[in-house]
């Protein structure tokens, strides 16, 4: 069985046994894909450092039918900085994990994902990956046409409810229902509502 490699991001990790764990990771190449890290519950173990929630690693392995063997690692950068939010930790776990299909890569995604954690994943920074990656895989209206008439100009305004722009010429209409309507330059993707609607609008993805 020839070796392969990726650069992948670890997403998770499980316990397999006592000295093992299934390790779910986000490849470059490759995608969502699973395998078995050996002995890495061992103190002395050479991949333990490398392999840490969010770890960025070039990893080494065994492709198998159901899960690949982990073979060595080397670390590229280890977890998520310090200053953090947890939270938005949680958030960008579960959408690596709950959205993207297995065994496909999206290398766009992925680059993203390196640069967001190397800056720090803060609650702007989060919100903005998680629309951005939306678009990307078409979970999303068209940024680039109103909601409302499908018309490309003017779009000053951005409905959260639906991550969709709207033009001057509709917004009118659209204040008079109860949806939430910013300014596009009065958008704050740190606030607390932002946040809110964006995990909702992921939620019904994921339970569709």
């Amino acid at each position: 069985m020839a070796i392969q490699r990726d650069s992948i991001v670890v997403i998770k990790s499980t316990d397999f046994n006592d000295a093992d764990k299934i390790v779910r990771v986000f490849g470059r190449s490759r995608g969502k894909f699973s395998l078995i890290a050996k002995g890495i519950k061992k103190i002395k173990s050479k991949n333990r450092g490398n392999l840490q929630t969010l770890s960025h690693s070039q990893i080494a392995y065994f492709p198998g039918k159901n899960l690949g063997i982990l073979r060595d690692s080397k670390g590229l950068n280890n977890g998520w900085r310090k200053d953090s939010d947890i939270e938005s930790i949680s958030r960008v776990l579960r959408f690596i994990d709950k959205l993207l299909i297995e065994d496909q890569p999206e290398i766009e995604i992925f680059d993203k994902l390196v640069d967001v954690v190397k800056e720090g994943l803060s609650i702007e920074n989060t919100n903005k990956f998680r629309i951005w990656s939306l678009n990307l895989l078409g979970f999303i209206p068209d940024k680039g046409a109103c909601l409302v008439c499908s018309q490309g100009e003017s779009l000053d305004y951005f409905d959260l409810e639906n991550l969709a722009p709207v033009c001057s010429n509709c917004i009118s209409e659209i204040k008079q229902t109860s949806r939430p309507i910013f300014l596009k330059t009065d958008l704050d993707y740190s606030s607390p509502q932002v946040s809110s609607y964006l995990d909702n609008y992921v939620e019904r993805i994921i339970e569709q």
